[in-house]
C-alpha cells in the first residue's frame, strides 16, 4: 500500500487494522509467506486473537499520531500549537492572540411598545443559530428605549476572533 498525504489524514480504525492483519496472516500477498489459517484457532479471545486485537490497536495509534504529525506541517491543515510552531518556524512571524470584537449594536421599538429602562451590560445579542453571541458591556449604565425610538448599546463578543 502506498503511503499519501491522503492516507496519513485518515487513519484506519481499530476494527479495519484487526481485519487488514487478519488478512495478511490467513492469506498473505508473498508465496514465501506461510498462511497461518490451519495452524492456530482464531477464536475472539484465544492468544492468537488477542494479540492481533493489541497490534491493531498499536497500529490505530500510531496511524492517529501520523495524522497529526502530518498535518501539522501543512499550514491549511495545521491547528492550535501546531499552527503556531509553522508559521513561525517556516515564515518567521510571531503570531498576535486574537481581539475581541467590540462595537455598538442599535436597538428600535418598531412595534411602540416602550419606553424599556434596562442596563447596558444585562443585554445579549446572537448572530444567527449557533453563532457569534454578543454582550452589552458598559459601566452599570442604565439606557431607556423610547416609545418607537432607537438606543445604541455599546457590544463585545463573547470569543475572541
Amino acid at each position: 500500500m502506498t503511503t499519501t498525504l491522503a492516507s496519513l489524514r485518515a487513519p484506519l480504525t481499530v476494527a479495519e487494522n484487526k481485519s487488514a492483519l487478519y488478512s495478511r496472516l490467513i492469506a498473505p500477498t508473498d508465496p514465501n509467506t506461510p498462511s497461518f489459517s490451519q495452524a492456530l484457532s482464531w477464536e475472539t479471545g484465544s492468544v492468537p486473537s488477542a494479540l492481533v486485537e493489541i497490534e491493531a490497536e498499536a497500529i490505530t495509534d500510531y496511524q492517529a499520531a501520523q495524522k497529526i504529525v502530518a498535518e501539522g506541517k501543512l499550514l491549511d491543515t495545521a491547528e492550535g500549537d501546531a499552527l503556531h510552531e509553522h508559521v513561525t518556524e517556516v515564515y518567521g512571524i510571531t503570531p498576535s492572540t486574537g481581539r475581541y470584537t467590540v462595537g455598538y449594536e442599535t436597538l428600535t421599538d418598531a412595534a411602540n411598545a416602550g419606553p424599556f429602562t434596562f442596563s447596558q451590560g444585562s443585554v445579549s445579542f446572537a448572530v444567527g443559530q449557533g453563532g457569534l453571541t454578543f454582550d452589552g458591556v458598559g459601566d452599570g449604565t442604565t439606557l431607556t428605549l423610547a416609545r418607537g425610538g432607537t438606543v445604541a448599546v455599546k457590544i463585545q463578543s463573547r470569543q475572541v476572533g
